[in-house]
């Protein structure tokens, strides 16, 4: 089993230097991060989603050598965290583990939200 995990990590760790690329890539900040960074995770502690942006976050800190941050707002099928990014500056330094359900079952089922899908960037796919 060990071997499993081991592999899990490598790939997580890898899917965390693409994340990162979206905001490099597009010249959004020169020296990027050069502050910490919030990594909301919409659902609670404990669960798969949030092993995976503690992962990623672990990996980013370490490639960075700056602060990530995993921000548990779980609620509203997944709608309270989305909310909260898609409203937050546009510069890379809030970031969202977002799921099917944040992307397209819950704006699909609740037609009066406060945010729109389109309003957040994909940087990375894991």
């Amino acid at each position: 089993m060990p071997s499993v995990r081991f592999t899990r990590r490598t790939l997580l760790a890898s899917a965390g230097v693409f994340m990162l690329a979206g905001p490099i890539a597009r010249g959004a900040v020169r020296h990027y991060p050069g502050r910490p960074v919030t990594i909301v995770v919409p659902f609670p502690p404990g669960g798969l989603t949030d092993e995976l942006g503690r992962l990623i976050a672990d990996q980013l800190s370490a490639q960075t050598k700056q602060s990530f941050i995993v921000e548990n707002k779980p609620g509203a099928g997944t709608l309270l965290a989305a909310q909260q990014v898609a409203h937050s500056k546009p510069d890379g330094y809030t970031l969202m583990v977002a799921t099917t359900t944040t992307l397209s079952i819950s704006p699909t089922l609740y037609k009066h939200t406060k945010f729109k899908p389109d309003q957040l960037t994909g940087v990375a796919m894991c």
